[in-house]
């Protein structure tokens, strides 16, 4: 899809754009964790920009599909925290869990991580993760992980340290009903996100933009002027924005993830 892309980019993201550095600017992960993840954060669009790593803005939502019985979700400090007291502790070598939100999560949990938020996927969790496509990455804390040459992997704690917190009140998400087994997510102004239990066969519209679309219930087949795609749980599709719509055959039960651009891509 690279090349095409690059030859032919509105045949592929209508009329959604490439990200700053020229790249396709969503991006779809399945999480696994059988450990703790590395506690990170992302700077701002703003951020960025002020401190010379460009306009890479990186939010991120998080869907549970799958959850051991008290498996966590640590998405920012914990009440009465500051950061400064949080970053000493840290520099300190301190175990920083006690001093994060922590929160109980189990299958059918949403969780939004706006960019400035310190986070880590707990043990036992299996997630779906969309996310800006950007690389700026700061790690703080790695749970005394070993990188592949046997030494502790690089933090960056004067980077993160530099990087205004986001203040996120409460990172779970209550979807929004939008009828017909269809609900809103997440929307912010680099992605939508939106679930949707498929009733019966039906149209999907891209809108003229490009829609990524992930099963994580059954199977569908997507019917297209360009062919067919056929899709089983756990597998991930992109309807390119040049296409106006696709007929969706849903195989028994199927949920689906569907992923829009934001107003800013």
């Amino acid at each position: 899809m690279g090349e095409l892309l690059l030859a032919e980019p509105s045949r592929v993201l209508g009329r959604a754009d490439l990200d700053a550095l020229g790249r396709f600017p969503l991006m779809v992960k399945i999480l696994d964790a059988a450990q703790n993840l590395s506690l990170q954060l992302h700077p701002s669009r703003l951020a960025g920009v002020e401190r010379g790593f460009g306009d890479q803005g990186k939010d991120e939502v998080w869907v549970v599909l799958d959850a051991q019985p008290g498996a966590e979700v640590m998405i920012g400090l914990g009440d009465g925290v500051s950061p400064q007291g949080f970053f000493e502790a840290l520099e300190r070598g301190e175990d920083p869990s006690s001093l994060l939100r922590r929160l109980q999560a189990k299958p059918g949990d949403v969780f939004i991580i706006p960019a400035g938020t310190v986070h880590s996927l707990g043990s036992g969790l299996l997630i779906y993760e969309l996310q800006e496509n950007s690389d700026l990455t700061f790690r703080v804390h790695d749970w005394g992980r070993l990188g592949l040459d046997g030494k502790p992997r690089k933090l960056h704690l004067q980077e993160a340290r530099e990087t205004p917190l986001s203040d996120l009140a409460d990172p779970r998400v209550v979807p929004r009903d939008l009828g017909e087994g269809l609900s809103l997510l997440v929307e912010t102004e680099g992605f939508r996100l939106f679930r949707w239990e498929l009733p019966d066969a039906v149209d999907l519209w891209t809108e003229g933009a490009f829609v990524i679309l992930s099963v994580i219930q059954g199977g569908v087949e997507v019917l297209g002027d360009q062919g067919r795609l056929n899709l089983g749980e756990g597998e991930t599709g992109l309807i390119p924005g040049g296409t106006q719509k696709v007929h969706l055959n849903p195989r028994g039960t199927c949920t689906i993830l569907l992923s829009r651009p934001g107003a800013s891509s």
